[in-house]
């Protein structure tokens, strides 16, 4: 509710990306971003989404929350280097503030990351035949339960893609 309101107000809202969305809450926001009439300001990431789902652009949830590889770096407190808050308190790290580019990319997390979409494909994970991977890439795959965490962002996205197919048709009736 005070998500709605707030963009309803014109107040910004980004969905941070999290694992534990209650069930359904992420779809009804998408329903609400694309429904309503009072809506003032986006509540992103879904305008970053649906821009990219029309355009047939890549939108990746990486790009839209600073997760770039050899683009995006978080230090913590400690001194640890990482891709963004969300791995580190996930507690996976490239290395240190000590350490330099090179060694940071050798880490198993860079080399992981870095090879993601291949291992997806070659594994033919459930990512490999996900209608949102545009959108998406992967982004659960890098910290936690991925399976679960993607649940609510793909009912999200399943709205949003939905909405865009509608509107398609409609446009050429």
């Amino acid at each position: 509710t005070s998500a709605r309101v707030a963009a309803s107000l014109g107040m910004v809202v980004r969905l941070e990306p999290a694992n534990a969305w209650p069930p359904g809450l992420l779809r009804r926001l998408a329903e609400y971003f694309l429904h309503a009439p009072t809506l003032r300001v986006p509540i992103e990431p879904f305008g970053v989404l649906s821009e990219a789902m029309a355009e047939g652009t890549k939108g990746r949830l990486a790009e839209y929350y600073g997760e770039v590889l050899g683009t995006s770096f978080h230090v913590d407190a400690s001194g640890r280097v990482t891709l963004s808050e969300r791995f580190a308190r996930a507690g996976q790290f490239f290395g240190t503030t000590s350490d330099d580019l090179a060694t940071l990319e050798r880490s198993d997390l860079w080399q992981r990351l870095a090879s993601r979409e291949e291992d997806v494909f070659a594994r033919m994970e459930p990512c490999a035949t996900c209608p949102h991977w545009r959108a998406c890439g992967g982004f659960w795959l890098a910290t936690g339960d991925p399976w679960e965490a993607c649940a609510g962002w793909r009912e999200a996205m399943d709205a949003l893609l939905g909405a865009l197919r509608s509107a398609r048709e409609s446009a050429t009736a």
